[in-house]
């Protein structure tokens, strides 16, 4: 994790390694959103770190390894069924308010359905 002082949601994505120190992530009790500008974020609860993420915006969607791929370059890999996690929506509300979103929309069912994953 980065030890900056200034950061307002410490143990969140926001306080992330660099990506060559932390390319690969597992996240379970995930979602997919979409913002007004058209953004898709990846949220979820990695449980080796015991904390929810919000990812830089999705660049790319692997249906078959199930794993996605964001701007940044960093690769999560989706396991288990999408689902809620209460550490997950806490920072994504968090990432939501800083960020400005005013609309969202749940497009999970864009990357799951019952004949995958």
């Amino acid at each position: 994790m980065g030890t900056d002082p200034y950061d307002p949601f410490p143990g969140t994505d926001w306080d992330a390694l660099p990506v060559p120190e932390e390319r690969v992530l597992q996240l379970t009790a995930w979602q997919v959103f979409e913002t007004e500008q058209g953004v898709r974020h990846l949220v979820g609860y990695s449980p080796p770190e015991g904390i929810g993420r919000v990812t830089s915006a999705i660049a790319a969607f692997d249906r078959r390894t199930m794993s996605v791929t964001t701007r940044s370059g960093r690769v999560y890999e989706l396991i288990g069924t999408p689902g809620v996690n209460a550490e997950a929506d806490r920072t994504w509300r968090d990432w939501t308010r800083v960020h400005g979103v005013v609309e969202l929309s749940d497009v999970t069912g864009e990357y799951w359905s019952e004949g995958f994953g």
